[in-house]
């Protein structure tokens, strides 16, 4: 894949969900980087929800999220 701007090549992505409270990675995920931010995102969530019983009042995103 090549995107105006971007060196030429294989490269690759990692997303991270962060605890806002204590400021603690709890989730990172690695994937090619012709990959839309907004994909991976739902079933990450959806992960940590289920592992850690996280309770969550809010998400925040950047704007990536709502481009396509």
């Amino acid at each position: 894949m090549h995107r105006e701007g971007k060196p030429k090549g294989f490269f690759y992505l990692d997303r991270r969900m962060v605890d806002g409270k204590h400021n603690l990675i709890t989730n990172t995920y690695v994937t090619a980087e012709n990959v839309h931010d907004s994909e991976p995102y739902m079933a990450r969530l959806k992960r940590q929800l289920e592992q850690f019983g996280f309770n969550p009042v809010g998400v925040d995103l950047n704007a990536g999220y709502f481009k396509r």
